[in-house]
């Protein structure tokens, strides 16, 4: 904080605010939980639906989009963590507005230009990209070529749309930002959904509505975030100090970022060359599938990593141990019998959803292999927010270069072979080395006695149960049922898990014995002082 202070020449406030911002989790835990479980709700409700209208070859440009803009979003170059940092820092220590409006003034300007030139950079490649990359057997070269440009477009507004929701993040106005992106996301896959098929079932109607609706977005996010600053004596200005004060920090998490990217995209990249366009729309849709599992894994680092940072500042490594393993438990519970039972039911969740034989048949051993690949993923977020905590980002970027080195080339040799099945089991055998390699470096370095405690007490004790349950689901349910009686059978079986997974994990059986003796102290003190009221009357 001291150090805030003497960046921004900003002086301490109430602490009040403080104990403002620490009383706002409670909410602010549900909401984001809330908003991305509607984002991923929305996307499974309408990607059917935009299949159904456009067909598959026309969706898998809607893969090539989402491809395109993960890429897109290393232009943010750490600016968009920066702002969401430093606003969080500023609330602490001022309640100066000028700070504030100048650093979101310093880092709009690069911002917007990275975009400009980024999108520009997608129109002027799109005619390219459409006649000599994709395989295109019934859509036009023109349709194609106007939808490349139009996602330049898009991804040009999209950019700042989330560099402003980072600043209503920092503002610690994560309430207001859940609702927006609901919001957005709603607008976005429904109104969709409508747009295609009222006009016309083509890709350029989905991208025309698309680009709208980032427009209008991104304006409403970019006022909103204006009117939640406090007010400034000035117009704001450029800072070069405020821009240089972190570049450790986002020169840290840009590198991080762009291996991530090639570990998240290349298998896509690369399919989009060797495949052809609608067997990569069946990947794409699989991919939408499984990537739910790793959207659940979000909010649980956004929350517990400002925690294993203060614990790991404040040196108190029984505590973090203990934060850590509750919250690993607590990851296992959320992610395992999900990613389970989409791995074990695959087949029959993907003909409840689509009602299409054919694409049953195309996607179930995708949807299968990646969901357990993201839900290992998953897994190891918290021990990657335990690096951050420390400050520690060698290993995992070391970590994430190797892989390329492997994954690239392997997938090169074998997508022509196999297909999109060989970038499955390469993403699932990626996460396996993630797993089994990866986070027993971390622990001999940060906790050298926990790695057999996270393998056995915060994974283990829960997998298993679960595993179990839906293996033995699987077998019973082999035989045919009604669409209705299969739906049924298969809300119980994850029920099932989910409830094998809760009550055999540690952090369960912890939590009961704490909220048994809080119940029963409370009992006992309202019996005393109804007790004592009576006494008086």
């Amino acid at each position: 904080m001291a150090k805030v202070e003497r960046e921004t020449g900003m002086t301490k406030v109430e602490n009040f605010q403080v104990t403002r911002r620490a009383t706002s989790l409670k909410y602010a835990i549900p909401a984001a939980y809330v908003a991305r479980g509607w984002s991923v709700v929305m996307g499974l409700a309408f990607m059917p639906v935009y299949i159904g209208l456009m067909g598959a070859e026309a969706f898998g440009l809607v893969g090539l989009y989402v491809t395109l803009q993960a890429v897109f979003s290393l232009l943010d170059a750490g600016l968009g963590s920066k702002l969401n940092r430093d606003f969080a820092q500023f609330s602490a220590v001022s309640s100066e507005g000028q700070a504030f409006r100048d650093l979101l003034w310093t880092l709009e300007i690069p911002l917007w230009t990275a975009a400009t030139v980024g999108g520009a950079a997608i129109l002027a490649i799109g005619p390219t990209v459409a006649n000599q990359w994709l395989n295109v057997e019934t859509l036009s070269p023109r349709a194609v070529s106007v939808s490349l440009r139009l996602m330049g477009l898009i991804l040009l507004f999209q950019l700042p749309m989330s560099f402003y929701a980072g600043g209503l993040m920092g503002l610690q106005r994560q309430m207001l930002a859940s609702v927006l992106n609901a919001v957005w996301y709603t607008l976005r896959f429904a109104g969709g959904a409508l747009a295609v098929s009222l006009v016309a079932p083509t890709p350029e109607v989905f991208f025309t509505w698309q680009l709208a609706v980032t427009v209008l977005s991104t304006a409403c996010t970019a006022i909103t975030l204006r009117c939640c600053l406090p007010a400034g004596r000035r117009r704001p200005k450029l800072s070069w100090r405020l821009l240089v004060s972190s570049w450790r920090f986002t020169t840290g998490l840009g590198a991080i970022s762009v291996t991530v990217l090639a570990l998240n995209q290349a298998d896509k990249l690369i399919l989009s060359k060797l495949i052809s366009l609608k067997e990569f729309g069946y990947y794409a849709l699989a991919w939408t599938v499984a990537n739910g599992l790793r959207s659940l894994a979000d909010p649980m680092f956004s929350v517990l990593f400002p925690r294993l940072s203060y614990l790991v500042s404040k040196g108190d490594q029984r505590q973090l141990a203990a934060t850590y393993h509750a919250g690993c438990q607590l990851m296992t519970v959320v992610l395992v019998p999900l990613g389970a039972f989409l791995a074990f039911f695959a087949p029959e969740i993907m003909f409840l959803w689509t009602r299409d034989s054919t694409m049953v048949q195309q996607t179930h051993l995708l949807v299968a292999l990646l969901s357990v690949g993201n839900m290992l993923l998953g897994l190891i977020v918290l021990p990657y927010a335990l690096q951050l905590a420390h400050g520690w980002t060698s290993l995992n970027l070391v970590t994430n270069i190797v892989f390329i080195v492997l994954l690239v080339p392997l997938l090169s040799g074998l997508a022509p072979w196999y297909g999109a099945t060989a970038a499955a089991w390469l993403w699932l055998l990626l996460n396996v080395g993630y797993v089994c390699v990866h986070v027993p470096i971390m622990h001999r370095r940060l906790f050298p006695r926990e790695l057999w405690r996270w393998y056995a007490a915060d994974i283990a004790m829960s997998a298993v149960p679960a595993i179990l349950v839906l293996g033995a689901a699987r077998m019973v349910l082999g035989i045919q049922l009604a669409p209705a009686m299969m739906a049924l059978a298969l809300g119980g079986t994850f029920v099932a898990a989910q409830l094998a997974a809760l009550l055999a994990s540690p952090l369960f059986w912890a939590w009961s014995e704490r909220y048994r003796k809080t119940g029963w102290s409370l009992w006992r003190k309202s019996m005393i002082d109804c007790g004592g009221v009576r006494g008086s009357e």
